[in-house]
């Protein structure tokens, strides 16, 4: 009878966590926030679209998406829209859009419409300060 030997424990160093969705835009935020206090934006130059976020139980989850849906909420509309024209979708490192919001993207293209996939805050500040000067 064969005796079971342990495996060694690994010593190969954990990945590090990469951001979340909701990490990279609270961060992008907090960017955009700063800019605001300092009169480099305005305050409705950038702002989130609430567009899915529902919480507690399934129950309550499903009341507020019913209602979001009957006030007019799209699925796949991009998380941002800047300054009152370009949009804007953050996602992670890994993260892929989903069948509505590329067809969001191709919503935009089709009226000449600027949309932007972000994968990091930096990212996106730079998407915003290259259209607040006009480059």
């Amino acid at each position: 009878m064969r005796r079971k030997t342990a495996k060694p424990a690994s010593t190969a160093p954990a990945k590090p966590k990469l951001p979340s969705e909701d990490d990279i835009c609270k961060e992008f935020t907090n960017m955009v926030n700063a800019y605001v206090q300092v009169g480099l934006l305005q305050e409705y130059d950038v702002f989130h679209v609430n567009n899915g976020e529902h919480s507690g139980g399934r129950i309550a989850r499903a009341i507020a998406g019913a209602r979001a849906r009957a006030m007019g909420q799209r699925k796949g509309v991009a998380d941002y829209i800047l300054f009152g024209k370009h949009y804007m979708e953050i996602k992670t490192q890994t993260g892929r859009q989903s069948d509505d919001q590329k067809a969001f993207e191709k919503w935009c293209a089709k009226r000449g419409l600027t949309y932007r996939l972000c994968r990091t805050a930096q990212e996106a500040m730079d998407y915003v300060l290259q259209l607040e000067r006009g480059i």
